[in-house]
C-alpha cells in the first residue's frame, strides 16, 4: 500500500525520533558513544573488547544479527518499516503514537538545530 505524502512525511519523522531515542537517548543507549549498560550488553555480539570486529561469535547468524542491532542505520531502518506497517494496518490509535513520534521528531530537528546556531 502506498503513503500519502503527508503520511509519508509522518512516517520518516517517527521513524527518525525513535531511532533517536533507541540508538542515542540515554533512555536505551544502543550506540557505544552513549555508555549505558545496553550498549554495553549489545557490543558482545559484534565487537571485542578492543574494539575491533569479533568474528565468528556464536557463528554467523550471530554476527549478522549482531551487526543488524548496533548498526544505527540498521536500527532506523527496522523501526521505520514498524512504523509504516502500524501506520498502514495497525488499529487506530497506533497512526495517534506514530503522529505523537513525528511532533517529538520535529522538536528534536529545531532543538539540534537551535544548538548547532549557538
Amino acid at each position: 500500500m502506498m503513503l500519502t505524502p503527508f503520511a509519508f512525511v509522518v512516517v520518516a519523522l517517527a521513524g527518525y525520533r525513535l531511532t533517536r531515542l533507541v540508538v542515542f537517548d540515554s533512555l536505551f543507549g544502543f550506540n557505544a558513544e552513549s555508555g549505558s549498560s545496553m550498549s554495553r550488553r549489545l557490543d558482545v555480539w559484534s565487537w571485542a573488547a578492543d574494539g575491533s570486529v569479533r568474528p565468528g561469535v556464536g557463528g554467523w547468524f550471530r554476527d549478522k544479527v549482531g551487526n543488524l542491532l548496533v548498526c544505527s542505520y540498521c536500527v532506523g531502518v527496522w523501526l521505520t518499516v514498524g512504523c509504516w506497517a502500524l501506520w498502514v494496518w495497525g488499529p487506530s490509535w497506533a497512526r495517534f503514537g506514530i503522529t505523537a513520534a513525528a511532533v517529538a521528531g520535529v522538536q528534536a530537528l529545531l532543538s539540534a538545530a537551535d544548538h548547532r546556531l549557538q
